[in-house]
């Protein structure tokens, strides 16, 4: 495990690094008044990195604002939901991870949300009126990062 508090390192680029990595990712935020920097990780720098575990990088600073990415319409769900993770957004998918995006909750029209907040994206075969199954192997809830995916 990087050091990345001892190195003054962004939480988004310490965000990069592990996703490179293959190693998920948590970023928590603690409402302090630092900068955007990783104050501390759980496992602690030293620690072997390994693929698919996930990594709780903690930030001294409000959850910062962005604007959520409109996907409504992206064919892919699962592509769609890498856009809005990557954007800092947790996701649900309540009706699973098949199909087109049909909708997207809150909508992305000039919406800012905090880093963390939950999108949720139905998707589904356009204009069937049908959504799809969600499927027992896929949770639903927040996923902060996926890096098996």
């Amino acid at each position: 495990m990087p050091n990345f508090a001892a190195q003054h390192v962004k939480f988004e680029d310490a965000r990069n690094v592990l996703t490179a990595d293959r190693v998920g990712w948590l970023i928590v935020f603690l409402n302090g008044t630092g900068d955007d920097t990783v104050t501390s990780t759980v496992p602690a720098a030293g620690t072997p990195l390994t693929a698919g575990m996930t990594v709780k990088i903690n930030v001294d600073e409000p959850a910062p604002l962005d604007m959520i990415p409109d996907v409504v319409g992206v064919s892919d769900c699962k592509a769609a939901g890498k856009t809005v993770a990557a954007a800092g957004f947790g996701l649900n998918y309540p009706n699973g991870k098949s199909g087109t995006v049909l909708k997207e909750n809150p909508p992305a029209t000039s919406t800012t949300a905090h880093w963390n907040d939950v999108v949720s994206l139905t998707c589904g075969k356009p204009g069937s009126g049908t959504t799809a199954s969600p499927s027992p192997s896929e949770p639903t809830g927040v996923a902060p990062s996926d890096p098996g995916n």
